[in-house]
């Protein structure tokens, strides 16, 4: 059975915005990236009013995709919480019959 460590997703929207969010599952870590998954440098500074509405478009498409990316990354640590849980459960389970065969 594989299990995915490392997740970068493109979210790509209508007026053109792309936001790459990289989730690395084993650190519980999110991140937005660039296209080659390195770390992103937003800049919000020294612009026009022009800019603003962009900044606004820009904002609300990492708001979605990192929701989105905690969303997943929640998931993933839920079932591996359930994971490790049944992990015990069988190893009590089998230790139980190991002490009736004893008997």
């Amino acid at each position: 059975m594989a299990t995915e460590l490392l997740t970068i997703k493109k979210y790509e929207f209508s007026d053109g915005t792309i936001i790459n969010v990289k989730i690395d599952y084993p650190n519980n870590r999110v991140s937005i990236v660039d296209k080659n998954g390195s770390n992103t440098n937003f800049k919000f500074a020294e612009r026009g009013v022009e800019f603003m509405n962009g900044w606004i478009n820009i904002l609300s498409a990492m708001q979605y995709a990192i929701r989105a990316a905690r969303d997943e990354l929640t998931a993933w640590q839920t079932a591996q919480d359930e994971k490790k849980a049944q992990q015990i459960i069988d190893i009590a389970i089998a230790l139980g019959e190991l002490e009736e065969g004893k008997k």
